[in-house]
């Protein structure tokens, strides 16, 4: 890592602007975020920009707390906070609790979308609204059929943008959702995803 201790503690003091910083030190902010993603299995609606602004933000606030005249380097202290803070983050996303600890358990929102060894299940996306009663476990924490299909797509595919390919290349289920461009179906897959977790919290 490139940080040096004359910029941490300008950054801390209000010297330097963050956005510079934060510029100057983009492929740092990727390394740490990386080894996040790496390190943890992350749900499929989080992506490696959610880890970089919670990487950056505990770098913002380390470079303020940051006191020279105790414990270690400036350097080692950003890297430790920056990455603790993505850390705590990942582990809030993947809603992992229990009696072990954190950083071994695992995500229980992704357990509810993979069967007993482990893998996801392979289970068709519903083309039709009778197909829905067949998603027993989704009806739990789904509220509506929208939220059903969005939610097999993603356990079929196990990303954004290969849950918002299953509906926007299907013909019926553009037209039900009212996709105007594959984008528009992403957002929308990201939207429900990040409400769904909210609500199994």
């Amino acid at each position: 890592m490139g940080f040096k201790t004359e910029e941490i503690l300008a950054l801390g003091a209000g010297k330097t602007d963050f956005a510079q910083f934060h510029a100057r030190h983009t492929s740092d902010i990727d390394r740490m975020a990386g080894y996040i993603e790496r390190r943890w299995r992350l749900p499929c609606w989080t992506d490696t920009d959610d880890v970089r602004q919670e990487v950056a933000i505990g770098m913002w606030r380390a470079a303020s707390r940051f006191d020279p005249t105790r414990g270690p380097t400036a350097a080692s202290y950003l890297v430790f906070q920056s990455i603790d803070k993505a850390k705590k983050a990942a582990h809030k996303w993947r809603k992992a609790r229990g009696n072990r600890s954190r950083d071994v358990a695992p995500s229980t929102l992704e357990l509810r979308l993979e069967d007993s060894s482990g893998r996801v299940r392979d289970v068709p996306v519903p083309a039709s609204v009778e197909s829905f009663e067949q998603a027993r476990d989704a009806e739990r924490l789904c509220e509506d059929d929208c939220e059903l299909l969005v939610m097999r797509a993603l356990a079929t595919r196990g990303s954004i943008d290969g849950a918002a390919s299953v509906l926007y290349d299907d013909p019926n289920l553009r037209l039900h959702f009212e996709f105007a461009s594959r984008d528009a179906a992403r957002r929308h897959v990201r939207r429900i995803a990040r409400t769904f977790a909210a609500r199994a919290a």
